[in-house]
């Protein structure tokens, strides 16, 4: 009869590199009941075991992949979030627009400047380029022609666009690329919205009133000017009428 089989890991050296083997020995007992021989086997697991080890390391690497990953999101998301309360702070709405994910996110004061309610984020950006006005609409795809192709150094273009609320205002819109596929091709794209439409309606009424300066100067003999000190002390003329030019 046999008895029950110890089985243990044999590890030896050897000039070739380390070689495992897997050790199994069974008594034999005579009738006397005393072990008369020893029936073993040896198996070679080497390969076994290096696979093993190799898988083990495999799994270390990707934990520690996924914990770095978790880290660099986090810290992005953090970045993200300050980048976002500067931005607001400065007055100007920020916008994110995923390009190869085809959504725009947006920040709160973007969604107060355009009068928006509820959560639009994720949105397709024809939710935000459907709202510009039609006679704009070409200028404002040729500003991001112009910069996507290399010719612009930032992206920045002037344009009406319509509120949720339904009221029309100009806005100064910049932004530039922040991703990019390893092929070079613009992942994301970040960017703000200001409201100038007052500033806008002060530039033309400033407009306005140079012209109808110029037409008065012409109906007044002699020559008209205007002279102010600049901030350094030195006296300039931002204004002549054309007769100041004739001799």
């Amino acid at each position: 009869r046999t008895g029950q089989p110890h089985r243990w890991e044999e590890h030896s050296d050897y000039p070739a590199g380390r070689k495992v083997g897997r050790v199994s020995i069974t008594p034999v007992f005579g009738a006397d009941g005393r072990c008369t021989d020893l029936v073993g086997t040896v198996h070679d697991i080497s390969d076994v075991i290096n696979r093993e080890d190799k898988l083990q390391q495999a799994h270390r690497a990707l934990e520690q992949a996924f914990a770095t990953q978790k880290q660099l999101a986090e810290s992005l998301r953090r970045e993200e979030e300050r980048l976002m309360l500067a931005l607001n702070g400065t007055g100007e709405g920020v916008w994110d627009w995923r390009m190869d994910e085809n959504a725009v996110t947006f920040s709160d004061k973007w969604k107060d400047i355009m009068g928006a309610s509820g959560d639009i984020d994720g949105a397709a950006p024809t939710l935000w380029t459907s709202r510009i006005h039609p006679d704009d609409n070409p200028h404002v795809r040729r500003c991001i022609a112009r910069y996507l192709a290399g010719e612009e150094n930032l992206y920045t273009c002037e344009y009406r666009i319509r509120r949720f609320t339904g009221d029309w205002i100009r806005v100064r819109s910049r932004g530039s690329v922040v991703e990019r596929s390893p092929a070079g091709q613009p992942r994301r794209m970040i960017g703000t919205i200001t409201d100038i439409t007052e500033t806008d309606r002060m530039r033309q009424a400033l407009a306005e009133s140079h012209e109808r300066l110029a037409q008065l100067a012409q109906q007044v003999p002699g020559a008209l000017f205007e002279l102010v000190r600049n901030a350094d002390g030195s006296l300039g003329c931002p204004f002549t009428s054309g007769k100041a030019h004739t001799p």
